[in-house]
């Protein structure tokens, strides 16, 4: 598969509705440009509505970004009231049920991004429903979703998905903010900053997910002064990688020529040759890219310029350095018989 690519600008909405309580405009960023790895899409709330009942993922992560207008989160039983620029990890777990809910008079415009491991139990605690959910079970494409309530097995089709929630409930009135904000909540400006230089790559980056204790999702924040490039071009075998572009215009080096980057630029770079990758800032000021990928390993990059292989094993790439048992560079050139150097 190759790099692909698409601007906030020009996706497709799907609106859905249920009662008074759930409805948003949603468009499936991921899907739209090849993601099969990690899933993200747009949502578009308005005002006095929920995205979708209040549910926990037992093996998927979740993070959302808001870019635009105000929402309130439903994390773990309290309420917090977010703005552009927050973002919320939903590391998996009972204790990371979550939901968002618009109580502003105005449309809130949310990023949200998953893993997308092919089976999953996910639990509603409004309705006391259990999901149970694998992949690939009869063909490549297809999913099976198995409700369960009281030991009840519910219909197969999507309006199980909100039997027994409160779909006639509104959100009402905002609850008091919690003194204390879940520390899974970060407002990436307030993200202290680490300036990195590597020959000619150079950037300023906010480990964003790290603070915010995710823990299968990979994020991150680079600002490129102009003319500068972030790292070099390369490709992994293992984790798929999804740049959104905040700020400034830019260049995308992917095997099919260069690209250019514009604000609201999403790009999907899938694991495999085909999206090999690498961003510079063409622009006159900064550019911002918010920077998210699976967190597999062992992983294998490669960086076709140089021919040069990277293995890592035992954290991948962005993670504890200190948990590697491998971390090694070679070149494709000093490859070596099976048989070299054994008795």
């Amino acid at each position: 598969m190759d790099v692909g690519l698409v601007n906030l600008g020009d996706l497709e909405y799907e609106k859905f509705e249920r009662g008074v309580r759930f409805g948003a405009d949603w468009a499936d960023v991921s899907r739209r440009i090849g993601g099969r790895k990690l899933g993200a899409g747009h949502w578009i709330v308005p005002p006095g509505r929920v995205t979708v009942p209040y549910h926990a993922h037992l093996v998927n992560e979740e993070l959302a970004f808001v870019l635009g207008g105000e929402i309130w989160v439903r994390l773990d039983g309290r309420e917090h009231r977010l703005e552009a620029g927050d973002l919320v990890a939903m590391p998996p777990g009972p204790d990371s049920a979550h939901t968002f809910l618009n109580r502003s008079d105005r449309p809130a415009n949310l990023l949200l991004v998953s893993t997308m491991i092919d089976r999953d139990v996910i639990d509603y605690l409004d309705s006391g429903k259990r999901a149970v959910r694998v992949g690939h079970v009869a063909g490549e494409n297809e999913t099976v979703t198995l409700r369960i309530r009281d030991d009840r097995l519910l219909a197969l089709d999507d309006d199980a998905y909100f039997e027994f929630e409160p779909v006639d409930e509104p959100p009402g009135p905002a609850p008091e903010t919690p003194e204390d904000r879940d520390p899974r909540i970060v407002t990436i400006d307030l993200v202290v900053e680490e300036p990195y230089e590597l020959g000619p790559f150079r950037a300023v980056r906010k480990r964003v997910g790290r603070v915010a204790g995710a823990r299968l999702l990979g994020v991150s924040q680079y600002r490129v002064a102009p003319g500068d490039r972030t790292w070099p071009y390369h490709f992994q075998h293992v984790n798929e990688e999804l740049f959104f572009v905040r700020r400034g215009h830019g260049e995308l080096r992917t095997p099919d020529g260069p690209r250019g980057l514009r604000p609201g630029d999403f790009v999907l770079c899938p694991p495999g040759a085909g999206g090999a990758h690498a961003i510079r800032n063409t622009g006159d000021g900064p550019l911002e890219v918010l920077a998210l990928s699976t967190m597999e390993e062992p992983e294998i990059s490669e960086y076709p310029d140089s021919g040069k292989i990277y293995v890592l094993v035992g954290a991948p790439p962005g993670g504890d350095a200190t948990a590697r048992q491998i971390d090694l560079l070679f070149r494709r050139e000093d490859a070596v018989d099976y048989l070299d150097g054994e008795a």
